[in-house]
């Protein structure tokens, strides 16, 4: 078996050789690699690992004869190894070297140029990325569009000498070219007013490039077209008013000139005296419907404003009755409503005026007073004027005149007049007291007691008035009436009246007690506990009137105590132990009326309280423990004082040292069953522990 394998190796590659000899062995297998070998590579379309070994000029003039199998063949020869400049250099163009798989950079590497590479269909981002610049492209036939889609800006494009034409073309606005440098002459034939208004070109900039009507469709305001000083006349033909041209910044005489009437520019807001300064007349500023105040600010003299305006109009444009008088008569200057104090100040006369026509009430109006026009107006005048019997009086007219005029006792009071001025005019004492007039100032009248008493007047009115109680008494006014009146029980007290007298006419128990009669005064007409206390009286201020037995039954413990009763006093009529507590005595006082410990703390007497009150063999009675005890601070030598056993001190909590140290001696610890050895512990001495009974 192993000789006929060998056999056969020997004889197949006998058999390769002389086939190679004559030009191949199958379809891709090659042992020469000749120009015709490498036609029958590419028609029958081997592979790249089949091919690498052809020169690569054999493979180029197979291809051109094979033309059917370049496109699927092309990409083979980079598969297989061979670089750009080895296809080049064998006669490859560009165009299938692109097929072959190369890219622009390793095309231009090896010498292409951008014309060439252009015509191989590599597009202009391929080539500037392949580190061509924008000149070289331009040259190599690419337009500015296909430069700016590649990524040149507008600058790199406007260096290698593309127009504004060709950039707009290429889709670059205004912007983009003004920011590069174009001016706006290059730019004027390519684009519009608003696409230039954009790129930020002004009215005033574009205004001897473009007509007023293309700047408005630019959409520029009308401000920009005033700051590009277009004539108002323009503007005005072009439907702007007066109002939006006074707001862009014409001035009034800028829009007289275009064409504007007065009325239009005072609707637009212009002042009568910008109006005047552009030179519209006195007459047209009136017709154009100014007012006067308007005119008077833009400075027009009272001369001219007298000739189109009444004294009225004058005032209200701030002129007064003094600067109006040079130019208009009173019944003009009352016409426009000027108060006679006003026209008085300018040197008009009271009589002047009141020929004129002003009369009293309007005399009063303008601030002048009764006593200033007393000279001029009668008294009825000036009543019928609304002066006030106050006002009159002050002007000089007299108690009588006024009663004359209608004036009763209450309206000359009010003016001043005392009861004894009305009484000279014939005032009768009714009338005065009708008038308000009280009895003391009806006294000084020297009206007497009697006329007064007759008069009506009380006896309280008549005391105040400085009548004493005895001429009060003299002039038949008795007790009942004194009360009646309104005396209070203190004044009739002090005017000598007694308690008996007071109670008996109906003065009530508060009453008499205000008045300062006392207890024991109180008691002696009459009034009872119950009387007294519902006054207020306690049951300490009682105590000294009312015997014990009565105030218990009114009376409950607290007010007690407060009177100073003490607890046996109440524990002997009834009081229970609790009320006692809830009242406020304390654990002594009621150890002191005879309770006992174990009764206090019955009631929640606390230990704290108790201790105050009894001693240790109390409160152990009263069942409390020695750890109680020690516990609300009772010392240890209190318990060898109450003679308490240590024994009874076993759950005290006291320590066998605490117990040495209160005076407990060792016998007495020997006893309670300590030996020789606690005793020691405990700190007593051999010698203790020996007179003990130790040994």
């Amino acid at each position: 078996m192993l000789n006929y394998k060998k056999k056969y190796s020997k004889y197949k590659t006998k058999y390769l050789e002389l086939k190679n000899q004559i030009g191949g062995i199958g379809e891709c297998i090659f042992v020469r690699h000749t120009a015709e070998n490498a036609r029958q590579a590419v028609r029958n379309e081997c592979k790249s690992e089949d091919i690498k070994k052809f020169d690569p000029k054999d493979l180029k003039a197979a291809i051109v004869n094979e033309k059917d199998k370049a496109a699927d063949f092309l990409p083979k020869l980079k598969a297989a190894g061979f670089n750009a400049s080895q296809l080049k250099a064998a006669g490859f163009d560009a165009k299938e070297l692109k097929a072959a798989g190369f890219d622009s950079s390793q095309l231009k590497a090896v010498g292409f140029d951008a014309s060439q590479l252009k015509a191989a269909g590599f597009d202009a981002k391929e080539l500037k990325a392949a580190g061509f610049d924008a000149s070289q492209l331009k040259a190599a036939g690419f337009d500015a569009k296909e430069l700016k889609a590649a990524g040149f800006d507008s600058s790199q494009l406007k260096a290698v000498g593309f127009d504004a034409k060709e950039l707009k073309a290429a889709g670059f606005d205004a912007s983009q070219l003004k920011a590069v440098g174009f001016s706006l002459e290059q730019l004027k034939t390519e684009y519009n007013a608003l696409e230039l208004k954009i790129a930020g070109y002004d009215a005033k900039e574009l205004k001897g490039v473009f007509s007023f009507e293309q700047l408005k469709t630019a959409k520029f305001s009308l401000k920009e077209l005033y700051d590009a000083n277009f004539d108002a006349s323009q503007l005005k033909d072009a439907q702007y008013n007066a109002s939006q041209l006074k707001t862009a910044g014409y001035d009034a005489s800028q829009l007289k000139n275009a064409g504007f009437n007065p009325q239009e520019l005072k609707k637009a807001g212009f002042n009568p005296k910008e109006l005047y300064v552009a030179g519209f007349s006195f007459d047209k500023l009136k017709t154009a419907g100014y007012s006067a105040t308007e005119l008077k600010t833009a400075e027009f003299s009272l001369d001219q404003l007298k000739t189109g305006y009444n004294a009225l109009e004058l005032k209200t444009a701030g002129y007064d009755a003094k600067e109006l008088r040079a130019v208009f008569s009173l019944d003009e200057l009352k016409t426009a409503k000027f108060n006679p104090k006003e026209l008085n100040n300018t040197g008009f006369s009271f009589d002047e005026l009141k020929t004129a026509g002003f009369d009293a009430k309007q005399f009063k109006i303008a601030g002048f007073s009764a006593k200033e026009l007393k000279t001029v107006f009668s008294l009825q005048n000036l009543l019928d004027a609304g002066f006030n019997s106050i006002e009159l009086k002050n002007a000089g007219f007299d108690a009588k005149e006024l009663k004359d005029v209608g004036f009763d006792a209450s309206r000359l009071k009010s003016a001043g007049f005392n009861a004894k001025e009305l009484k000279a005019v014939e005032f009768s004492l009714v009338q005065l007291k009708k008038g308000k007039f009280n009895a003391k100032e009806l006294r000084a009248a020297e009206f007497s007691l009697d006329q007064l008493k007759q008069a009506e007047f009380n006896s309280l009115e008549l005391k105040n008035a400085g009548f004493s109680f005895e001429q009060l008494k003299e002039a038949g006014f008795n007790l009942n009436q004194f009360k009646t009146d309104g005396f209070d029980a203190l004044a009739l007290k002090n005017a000598g009246f007694n308690l008996n007298e007071l109670k008996a006419i109906g003065y009530n128990l508060e009453q008499l007690i205000a008045a300062g009669f006392n207890l024991k005064q109180l008691k002696a007409v009459g009034y009872n506990l119950d009387q007294l206390k519902a006054a207020g009286y306690t049951a300490k201020v009682l105590r000294y009137e009312f015997p014990f037995e009565e105030l218990v039954k009114k009376f409950n413990a607290r007010e007690l105590k407060e009177a100073g009763f003490d607890a046996k006093e109440l524990k002997a009529v009834g009081f229970s132990l609790e009320q006692l507590k809830n009242t406020g005595y304390t654990a002594l006082q009621l150890k002191n009326a005879g309770y006992t410990a174990h009764n206090l703390k019955s009631v929640k007497f606390n230990l704290s309280e108790l201790k105050l009150a009894f001693s240790i063999d109390q409160l152990m009675n009263a069942f409390f423990t020695t750890r109680e005890l020690k516990d609300v601070g009772i010392p240890a030598k209190d318990f060898l004082k109450a003679g308490i056993p240590l024994s009874s001190l076993d759950t005290s909590g006291f320590t066998p040292e605490q117990l040495k140290t209160a005076g407990y001696n060792a016998l007495q610890f020997k006893e309670y069953g300590f030996d020789a050895k606690k005793l020691k512990d405990t700190g007593f001495t051999a010698k203790e522990i020996k007179a003990a009974g130790f040994n």
